[in-house]
């Protein structure tokens, strides 16, 4: 398993800088027919090694186990129907007469999304493969009853130690009780060339190719009917075909979609999911109209500001690192790092606002690296998101329990990576709103319960230490906090929006103006030395443009 994870990972980035740049070429309006053309079948190609590869790493999980059944409720109709829409277009292209009958209009029932899709495609890839144009598909979905036998024993075994009055029904439960369930019945019939029947039995054995199959233009590898019959069996059903040479290929599929079936089976290798996880209302197109500048490699010289936000790309594949400066930065001055370590390393000293990290890197690690960026105060706030290419479950939770903020799987989609990017920033500007409010809170107001507001409480005490002295400013805050001026700028700016000179001022505003409302007999002047500002006037211009009025306004306000 290990040597498979190795393998994907090494195909997958080149894979990725193969599919994702001719995707983002075939979105433009203006191309060529020929080029499109071309493109578009480097495009198939690319997606047919890709699912060539999770194919092999599939079947190897659920050779040892590893992949579990997650079931929710939904409309199954619909979702086979959104599947087939898909294939109309490729039938339609090869002159192939395809169509879809169902016995039912909408039907909920429980299923694994996941293995249900990867079913009914393979079934009707493997279709159009084999039949040639003017041939015909025919996709067909029942509901039929069917009867499955129980096993719900509480005894592992009947030993004669059983009184003779429990073994019947010791001999019952072990046998398992015959139940009648709802199941799916899905059958895929082509009019192509049809199966010899010599062959036919061995069709579902891993990696077979029979001589016919050979002589076909875009034969398979042999994976894909194993991996489906895997996938039907792992799905508790089954899978029978049959055909004839020249007349066509029929296969059946059934599988129970009845919830009482399914609520024996857990803890059995069954997991059982919400709806939401299933299913999403929301279909973007991931299809980019950016154009592609000259590849550049960008790194932001220390002390240069810019308006756009600042994004960190750790990857160690320099193709990699180059092709995402080249999409990401006419909205992003970006920084790059090649490894765990020299990227913590940057993002200590130059607090970035965003990441982007590859898993599989030298020195230290994507996860480790996430983990790190977590657990220190002044990068703790800063989103992340890794770019990989193991896709498996359990490497997802891995990185979303570090603090991951999404989790994306390479070949991955243009606009599906500038979307998330730009939700996260947007979600930044919330906790700005949240971190800014809690600087003019009292201490025992103020949620000290994560790093973030550890830092905004201690930063805020500083100031409130030094609020007499009006030679206090940012240079000073700095070297009592511990950071370089460089650092404390850019903490600050991500959590408040505010610079460190703003922020000072604004706390010493906020003192002046409480004790303005508390007391009438203390002169506004007075107050104003006493919180720091050197001048009266500046603080009356400062404090009018803060709160709408001049100081002695809001006195009078306030008493009458």
């Amino acid at each position: 398993m290990q040597l498979f994870t190795n393998i994907s990972h090494e195909i997958r980035t080149p894979l990725t800088l193969i599919k994702t740049p001719i995707e983002e070429i075939l979105s433009r309006q203006q191309l060529d027919p020929d080029i499109r053309k071309h493109l578009s079948l480097m495009r198939r190609n690319a997606q047919r090694l890709l699912t060539l590869i999770n194919q092999l790493l599939d079947y190897n999980k659920i050779e040892a186990g590893k992949i579990k059944l997650q079931i929710a409720s939904g409309d199954i109709v619909r979702f086979i129907e959104n599947i087939v829409g898909g294939f109309e277009v490729v039938a339609k292209e090869r002159e192939i007469h395809f169509t879809f009958s169902t016995s039912q209009k909408s039907m909920y029932a429980w299923f694994d999304d996941d293995k249900i899709e990867k079913i009914v495609s393979n079934l009707i890839n493997n279709a159009l493969k084999y039949t040639p144009p003017n041939g015909s598909i025919r996709v067909s979905l029942d509901f039929p009853r069917i009867s499955k036998r129980i096993n719900n024993s509480r005894f592992p075994a009947l030993g004669t130690y059983l009184p003779s009055i429990f073994r019947r029904t010791a001999r019952n439960q072990a046998n398992g009780e015959l139940k009648q369930y709802t199941s799916l019945q899905l059958t895929v019939a082509d009019r192509g060339c049809g199966i010899p029947k010599d062959q036919l039995a061995r069709i579902f054995n891993p990696f077979y190719q029979g001589n016919l199959f050979n002589s076909m233009l875009g034969k398979g590898a042999g994976i894909g009917l194993a991996y489906t019959k895997e996938l039907v069996q792992l799905h508790h059903g089954e899978i029978d075909a049959a055909s004839a040479p020249g007349e066509g290929t029929l296969f059946t599929v059934k599988i129970p979609v009845d919830y009482a079936y399914y609520r024996l089976q857990k803890g059995k290798g069954v997991i059982e999911k919400s709806a939401s996880e299933m299913f999403s209302e929301e279909n973007i197109s991931l299809k980019s109209n950016s154009s592609l500048p000259a590849t550049e490699n960008v790194r932001m010289p220390a002390g240069i500001q810019s308006s756009k936000p600042l994004l960190l790309i750790v990857d160690d594949e320099i193709e990699m690192q180059s092709f995402l400066v080249d999409i990401l930065r006419s909205n992003y001055k970006i920084i790059t790092a090649t490894n765990g370590k020299e990227a913590m390393d940057i993002a200590v000293n130059e607090i970035p606002d965003i990441i982007i990290s590859d898993v599989m890197m030298p020195e230290i690690d994507g996860i480790k690296f996430t983990e790190n960026i977590r657990s220190n105060p002044l990068t703790c706030h800063i989103p992340v998101i890794i770019l990989t290419a193991k896709i498996d479950y359990q490497h997802k939770i891995e990185g979303l329990q570090v603090g991951a903020f999404e989790y994306l799987s390479k070949p991955f989609h243009i606009k599906e990576l500038v979307l998330k990017l730009k939700n996260l920033l947007k979600l930044r500007e919330l906790w700005k709103e949240k971190y800014s409010s809690e600087l003019y809170l009292k201490p025992e107001h103020v949620s000290i319960d994560n790093l973030d507001s550890q830092f905004i409480e201690r930063t805020k005490n500083i100031i409130e230490e030094n609020l007499s002295d009006d030679a206090f400013d940012y240079k000073t805050l700095a070297q009592k906090s511990g950071y370089s001026k460089r650092q404390l700028y850019r903490k600050i700016k991500a959590l408040t929006g505010f610079t460190c000179n703003e922020l000072i001022r604004n706390i010493r505003l906020e003192r002046a103006k409480e004790l303005i409302s508390k007391d009438q007999d203390i002169n506004i002047a007075q107050i104003a030395y006493s919180v720091g500002f050197k001048e009266y006037s500046y603080f009356e211009k400062c404090f009018k443009d803060y709160f709408g009025s001049p100081p002695k306004n809001f006195r009078a306000k306030n008493h009458t």
